[in-house]
């Protein structure tokens, strides 16, 4: 089994930030899925970033320098 994002590596900017919607929407899967994906290891490198002042957080990846640079 390959790698999740080995298919869509050639689209993720090293310098870009990406959250859980921005992969769903890049890979064509669900934001659970990317979420899943995350728990079971498969994308490392994920950050908690604070989206609001009410303490809202969202897990972010920082393109091939984040989870993506494991990519076959």
């Amino acid at each position: 089994m390959s790698h999740p994002l080995s298919r869509v590596v050639d689209r993720i900017d090293p310098d870009a930030r990406y959250t859980a919607s921005d992969l769903a929407a890049m890979l064509g899967i669900a934001k659970t899925n990317v979420n899943s994906l995350a728990l079971g290891g498969l994308l490392p490198g994920g950050v908690w970033e604070t989206i609001s002042e009410r303490g809202g957080r969202r897990r972010a990846w920082q393109g091939i320098h984040g989870g993506a640079s494991n990519v076959p």
